[in-house]
């Protein structure tokens, strides 16, 4: 996909070197409605939430027209690449914020500080989105922040307490309740799994002092020790049905927990709706184990807009204009979603007071706040996400760590160098 990317940037070069248009933002009016599309991966009140947004813009004026179109969340990021490279690709997506790293250096997406009160949103949002949405090389706006999550720990309490059983604030302790479910059910149940495999990898990592990407942008580190012992760890319990490396009743964890053949994960905050445990059996979320002797971390996840340049008269204002009434407008989104506001002003509504009052995947987040953090906004950071993400999964089957570990640092340190 990079070399892709590439290809559209040294067009683009050329094109500027002889004068056939360059990349100026165009900033005269359109003298035709402008037609904006919106992938996303969204179902079910995520997806009504959404559609209920762009229907009210779309109504709200008549210069703009948003389309939402769904995709399918498998693979989504490298449809969006290809896609965006090849110039077939959408308007506007939300992905996070490092994914933006990619594109803005082929300069295909939109420096939304030409479009937009800069000053209002950083008000807005904070020092913190705000940095996460200007951290590229040259300081562009390239992402406006959408929502906030981060993974907790989900857990069957009522089996927890069948067994005796806390939420484990260590490793050590998950892998102990694991193995005692699993033991105490005949098999039947598996103690833990997680949606994301990368972020309990990164978890692992930072709690112990490995940088997940160091400064100078390479993950040679992952070869420590430390980290290769919890490879064996991970392996161990994965081989001996304590762990789970992929749901097994459907397509995510949410579904094993109520099917009752899963008694934990870690996932996103923003899951909690979907967790629907069977009658009798009560839900309960916890703060992500730590490493014990450890630093104390945790991962954040913040979703942006990224938007597409395009060129067409108007095109990339009318994609501000519409971030900027969603992000004003989005309420009820950012409550059904199970995730926190970034905005201050959807904080302060009453709506969204009494939300954050009784949502436990939350509460969970904000005793872990203190501790949290994002990941860097370097190039080739999702490819880094997703050679971890396979490690685990290999490990986890059991593949040959040192041959999957030296494959995934080789991975890697070529997608941080393009």
């Amino acid at each position: 996909m990079k070399k892709l990317l590439k290809l559209v940037l040294a067009v683009t070069m050329l094109v500027t070197l002889f004068g056939c248009g360059g990349n100026e933002q165009k900033t005269d009016e359109p003298t035709e409605t402008v037609e904006l599309t919106l992938w996303h991966t969204f179902t079910e009140h995520d997806l009504e939430n959404l559609q209920a947004i762009c229907n009210s813009f779309n109504e709200s004026q008549d210069k703009v027209h948003v389309t939402e179109l769904y995709q399918p969340l498998d693979g989504f990021e490298a449809k969006v690449y290809e896609a965006a490279a090849n110039g077939t690709g959408p308007d506007i997506v939300m992905l996070q914020a490092a994914a933006a790293s990619d594109y803005a250096s082929a300069d295909l997406i939109i420096d939304f500080a030409n479009y937009i009160d800069v000053e209002e949103y950083k008000t807005r949002v904070g020092e913190g989105f705000y940095a996460a949405s200007t951290d590229f090389p040259n300081g562009g706006l390239y992402g406006l922040a959408v929502t906030a999550t981060a993974p907790v720990f989900f857990y069957n309490k009522t089996m927890y307490d069948q067994f005796g059983l806390t939420a484990p604030t260590t490793w050590d302790e998950l892998y102990n309740n694991a193995k005692t479910i699993y033991e105490g059910t005949d098999g039947k149940v598996c103690g833990f799994c997680a949606d994301d495999l990368s972020a309990v990898a990164t978890a692992f990592m930072e709690q112990n002092g490995i940088d997940f990407v160091s400064a100078d942008k390479k993950v040679d580190q992952w070869n420590d020790p430390k980290f290769v012992e919890f490879l064996k760890w991970w392996q161990e319990a994965c081989l001996a049905g304590y762990f789970q490396v992929a749901p097994t009743a459907g397509d995510y964890n949410s579904s094993d927990m109520g099917a009752a053949v899963l008694a934990s994960y870690i996932g996103s905050c923003a899951g909690l709706n979907y967790v629907k445990l069977p009658e009798g059996n009560e839900l309960a979320c916890a703060p992500m184990p730590q490493t014990e002797g450890g630093k104390p971390y945790a991962i954040s996840w913040s979703r942006f807009f990224i938007g597409f340049k395009k060129d067409q008269a108007g095109h990339d204002q009318s994609v501000a204009d519409f971030i900027i009434y969603f992000t004003k407008n989005c309420t009820k989104y950012v409550i059904d979603y199970s995730a926190s506001a970034p905005y201050a002003d959807i904080q302060a509504t009453p709506e969204y007071q009494e939300y954050l009052a009784g949502n436990i995947a939350l509460a969970a987040v904000a005793e872990q706040s203190s501790y949290s953090y994002g990941l860097p906004n370097a190039t080739g950071v999702n490819n880094v996400q997703n050679a971890l993400r396979a490690l685990m999964k290999q490990v986890g089957t059991g593949s040959d760590i040192t041959e999957v570990l030296t494959q995934a640092i080789a991975t890697s340190n070529a997608a941080l160098a393009e």
